[in-house]
């Protein structure tokens, strides 16, 4: 079961949370059926629904800072100027444009290795963010397998139950046997 992700316009995939919980809900809902999980544990499943909700945020902040750093990793990339004067507002940006072009040649040397920094990060950090989803696949898996040892423990559980029962029987039965 993979995490679903949403494509959200500028930045890096994101979890979607509500998906994730809509599944997560019907596991607990098919264990509590089962006889798998008690309330206390229902009780453990909604705290970590309000944990993960609160962790959605945390993780579109990075995955947009991720974007952000992509987009602005070489200082000396393409860079729109504005002005908020109205009246020489025209003049300040032509002033800045040929301020950049006239300081762009030592900057390039200057901030040449930043730039090479910058991208190294970049990328070591997109594929850090690709290797959690592959951690999360691996532990998707682990509760899978999870689930049907405590089913099989579960079942196990029941049959020496039964077992217990007919031992006890035949133990009785001897007994008599035994006295009469």
């Amino acid at each position: 079961m993979s995490v679903p992700f949403k494509e959200v316009p500028g930045s890096a995939p994101v979890p979607d949370v509500d998906t994730i919980m809509q599944r997560v809900r019907a596991g607990v809902a098919d264990k509590l059926g089962r006889g798998v999980y008690s309330a206390a544990d229902l009780e453990e499943v909604h705290r970590s629904e309000h944990e993960l909700r609160e962790g959605g945020h945390a993780a579109q902040a990075t995955a947009d800072d991720i974007a952000r750093l992509h987009a602005t990793c070489d200082p000396l990339g393409p860079h729109a100027f504005t002005s908020h004067r109205a009246v020489v507002g025209n003049l300040v940006v032509a002033s800045k444009r040929w301020l950049r072009r006239l300081a762009q040649p030592v900057a390039a040397v200057t901030l040449a290795r930043q730039a090479e920094f910058n991208g190294a990060v970049a990328r070591l950090l997109t594929a850090a963010s690709h290797g959690v989803q592959s951690l999360e696949d691996c532990n998707d898996a682990q509760l899978r397998r999870l689930d049907e040892l405590e089913r099989r423990n579960l079942e196990l559980h029941a049959r020496c139950g039964t077992l217990q029962a007919e031992v006890r029987s035949l133990q009785a039965r001897v007994d008599r046997d035994a006295d009469g």
